[in-house]
């Protein structure tokens, strides 16, 4: 399974548009037998794919930037903000607000599943954080992140391919 020149692939033309990609998608799969992997023989399928891989490649990059950037600048506390995602459990988290150093954060920082979209923003203060539209009396759920995104792992490239196809590693 050649990954690395896949991720390499993505990261060269993520830039230029979703058609453009899945050109060079289409293009790679011919040349490393990766059709069934990218299901590009059913067009409705391959589209899926292309679009989650490219959602998850762009997602992962700027989390991990927003992650170093958290981390770079002091805050007092974190306003949790549910994005448009279907997962399960976020919408109940959607402003909370909670101390930058709480544990909860250790599997709570967004992504935290597949096709996440939320995202935290960094307050000073509790009123800081009411200004964002935080809630500083929601209380914290019993919120579980996904076994792939616990521990603020965001899932590599392999995983969300293994994913979207339905395979498992041994298959590939």
């Amino acid at each position: 399974m050649d990954i690395e020149a896949f991720e390499e692939l993505l990261a060269q033309w993520h830039n230029h548009g979703i058609d453009r990609l899945r050109k060079e998608m289409r293009a790679f799969a011919d040349e490393h037998d990766w059709n069934e992997l990218l299901g590009v023989s059913d067009k409705k399928e391959f589209a899926r794919r292309s679009l989650f891989l490219y959602r998850h490649f762009v997602q992962a990059s700027y989390q991990t930037n927003h992650r170093t950037q958290l981390a770079a600048f002091e805050k007092g506390c974190y306003v949790y903000r549910s994005g448009n995602c279907p997962c399960e459990g976020h919408a109940e988290l959607d402003g909370v607000v909670v101390p930058a150093d709480h544990n909860f954060w250790k599997d709570a920082l967004p992504p935290n599943d597949w096709d996440c979209d939320c995202d935290v923003s960094g307050a000073r203060s509790i009123s800081g954080a009411a200004r964002l539209g935080g809630d500083p009396e929601k209380p914290i759920s019993d919120f579980q992140p996904a076994r792939r995104f616990q521990a603020n792992h965001i899932p590599s490239l392999t995983d969300a391919l293994l994913h979207v196809s339905g395979k498992d590693v041994a298959d590939v």
